[in-house]
């Protein structure tokens, strides 16, 4: 157990130790390490703690004994519950270890989301779990080293050799739902995609190009169209985008997330198309939303809690084994058919 206030924690050690008859040292290490304290002794010295009261601080704690018990989880926003689900899985893994979690939200900014990494070192935390942006390893790489800060990356390449991962089978997701609208006869296919920067992108893109090219179908600049994976009117523009700019019209969507997804289908209906008679729309997350909105999505299901919950413990084997070895973590997704296709 540890003690309240920096000031408080030296006079209260002192008058224990006063009390109990032995060095200030070891009501310390009856405090802070009491395997290294004789039985007596130690419950001599908790008994005494007990009786004035006295409450834990984590701040103390970490003053002590240079942990705080915290873990840091920065995501690029709040407002995509894939994230509030990643984060919940975290948490509760986290706090049966005896773990808190603290959420830094970068709202997609690359420049605020390396700030927070920055200033990590400063806000006494033993880790991190970086669901960010989702730009690529070798941009955080400098600053990682920087700080001296163990982390875990959710959601990003698996090829960086320095730090362990989780992230889920973007390739099979990508394939399962283009190869599914093909297999409804759609040969006009638009792509609703998010930042072309980020690695999430970049690899289901990558994937959509080369499911159909194996089908013979052709995907041409004007059949992508990008949003930000946060808002829904940026789905609904996308959607407009692709519309407007073909002289065949797509008759089915692949987003690269739900939010895009609902937000295409929004505007669809906006605009008098059925779904899915007329258009098609397929989503990537399955939050909790696409089951919801009418018609309800069919989307690909990515496990966002046990993303979570095993980035958290892969980052708590860093830091309780010496010499940890760099884990690659890949989870299955699957498609899940309602009613938008």
């Amino acid at each position: 157990m540890y003690y309240t206030g920096v000031k408080s924690l030296n006079i209260d050690i002192k008058s224990i130790a006063a009390k109990a008859g032995v060095s200030v040292a070891t009501v310390s290490r009856a405090l802070n390490r009491p395997e290294m304290v004789r039985p007596a002794t130690r419950e001599k010295i908790l008994a005494l703690v007990e009786d004035l009261g006295y409450k834990p601080n984590p701040l103390a704690r970490g003053l002590a004994t240079g942990k705080t018990n915290q873990i840091a989880l920065v995501v690029p926003t709040l407002n995509n519950s894939f994230f509030g689900q990643l984060a919940e899985g975290s948490q509760n893994f986290l706090i049966s270890q005896g773990y808190s979690l603290v959420i830094f939200s970068s709202q997609g900014y690359a420049e605020k989301e390396l700030t927070i990494i920055k200033n990590l070192d400063q806000r006494q935390v033993d880790g991190l779990i970086l669901s960010g942006s989702g730009f690529f390893p070798s941009d955080y790489q400098p600053i990682l080293e920087q700080i001296k800060v163990p982390a875990v990356l959710v959601e990003h390449l698996p090829d960086d050799p320095h730090l362990s991962s989780v992230y889920i089978d973007d390739r099979a997701g990508t394939t399962m739902a283009i190869q599914f609208l093909i297999s409804r006869g759609h040969r006009q296919i638009g792509v609703i995609a998010g930042n072309p920067r980020m690695v999430t992108t970049c690899r289901r893109l990558q994937t959509v190009k080369y499911v159909l090219k194996e089908a013979g179908i052709p995907l041409t600049k004007k059949q992508v169209a990008y949003g930000d994976y946060a808002l829904l009117e940026s789905g609904a523009n996308a959607l407009l985008t692709l519309i407007t700019k073909n002289s065949n019209p797509p008759t089915a969507i692949f987003a690269f997330n739900d939010i895009l997804a609902i937000g295409a289908l929004k505007a669809a209906q906006q605009l008098g198309i059925k779904i899915p008679a007329d258009l098609a729309i397929i989503g990537f997350d399955d939050i909790p939303s696409a089951a919801f909105c009418t018609p309800s999505l069919s989307t690909i299901h990515s496990p966002s809690l046990e993303l979570g919950r095993q980035a958290a413990r892969l980052l708590l084997e860093q830091l309780n084994q010496e010499n940890a070895p760099v884990k690659k973590v890949l989870l299955p997704v699957e498609l899940v058919l309602r009613e938008s296709c």
